[in-house]
């Protein structure tokens, strides 16, 4: 039930009275939009996923769940554990690893983390393929990829960067922080119509 009214209650309200009433160009449109489409998508995602995990309990089925809280992730890589989960992690075991595994049993590049690089962008990109074969789900592909790099590099190189994850303010300033940067990448493929038609590509 709770998953039935997040799909059907609150996504719809914030498409109808949110997203529908908003200018077709501007800047405030634009930010206004990038918000209201991630909550938007959340709710309508996380709740048929709900209403899929309460129909199987009914049923005797045990099923996980596909969202865990994946606002409030403290990075990139975080997030890709809390929201949808099913797609993730089959494509981290079945894209990310095995080519890792792979690079290991027969090493390819010099670097030690170079297979751990490659195989983030394969993942993300694959990801993107996933949704579709647009300029602009392959362009969301390459804005994760590259997301996931930088986290991946600044977790090995930058020490600090792990404990401003764990302690007080600076933890809530990098769960705003994986916000913005999540929304901003989901703006990127709505914005593949207003750049040709100058609308938000609501009938998409």
């Amino acid at each position: 039930m709770f998953g039935a009214f997040s799909c059907f209650v609150l996504s719809g309200l914030i498409w109808h009275s949110w997203l529908e009433p908003l200018p077709e160009q501007g800047l405030l449109a634009a930010v206004s939009y990038m918000y209201g489409y991630t909550f938007y998508l959340f709710f309508n995602f996380a709740g048929y996923s709900s209403m899929t995990v309460g129909t199987a309990y009914i049923l005797g089925i045990f099923l996980p769940e596909n969202f865990k809280m994946p606002f409030l992730s403290v990075d990139m890589k975080d997030f890709w554990s809390r929201w949808h989960i099913s797609l993730s992690t089959w494509l981290r075991d079945y894209v990310y690893t095995r080519f890792v595994m792979d690079c290991l049993k027969t090493p390819r590049f010099k670097g030690k983390r170079t297979a751990s690089y490659i195989g983030y962008i394969l993942t993300m990109m694959t990801i993107g393929i996933w949704h579709g074969l647009t300029p602009a789900y392959l362009l969301y592909g390459a804005y994760h990829s590259l997301l996931m790099c930088v986290n991946e590099a600044l977790d090995l190189h930058w020490k600090p960067f792990r404990k401003i994850k764990q302690q007080g303010w600076t933890q809530v300033f990098m769960v705003i922080v994986t916000f913005h940067l999540f929304s901003f990448g989901l703006l990127t493929t709505r914005c593949s119509a207003p750049c040709r038609t100058g609308s938000w590509g609501r009938s998409a």
